[in-house]
């Protein structure tokens, strides 16, 4: 799936169980299926398309989202390399999302590249939070 970059536009994608004091709004991840069903959930961190990378990069970490309290692991600017050990390099937003998202309470693992960070890559493992409310 080709990635389609815009340098002074990204669109920015929302990767995380939505809060009502969160405004950046975007759609909220589903909290329970109409049927009383398994709830989901994400890690609580904004990507978007990166101009010079084939890479997503973070651009946003939800306060007091499991991504918040990894904060030495995860900052702005970081590339997104692998979810779960799947290379997402050249993969389109829709594609990322749809791998970080997943059962409220299991744990993804995001591999994130940081220049000038040594080692560059860094493994973290995260949790998925239910959306609340």
């Amino acid at each position: 799936i080709a990635t389609v970059r815009q340098a002074d536009h990204a669109e920015e994608v929302e990767m995380k169980a939505q809060s009502p004091a969160n405004a950046k709004g975007s759609d909220p991840l589903p909290c329970a299926a109409a049927d009383g069903g398994q709830q989901f959930g994400g890690v609580g961190i904004y990507v978007k398309e990166s101009s010079d990378s084939s890479y997503l990069h973070i651009s946003g970490v939800l306060s007091g989202s499991s991504a918040s309290e990894r904060e030495a692991d995860i900052a702005y600017g970081d590339f997104v390399v692998a979810i779960d050990g799947v290379d997402v390099g050249n993969r389109n937003s829709d594609y990322v999302k749809s791998l970080i998202k997943g059962a409220a309470g299991t744990q993804v693992v995001l591999t994130l590249r940081r220049l000038g960070r040594m080692p560059a890559d860094v493994v973290v493992p995260l949790l998925r939070r239910p959306h609340p409310g």
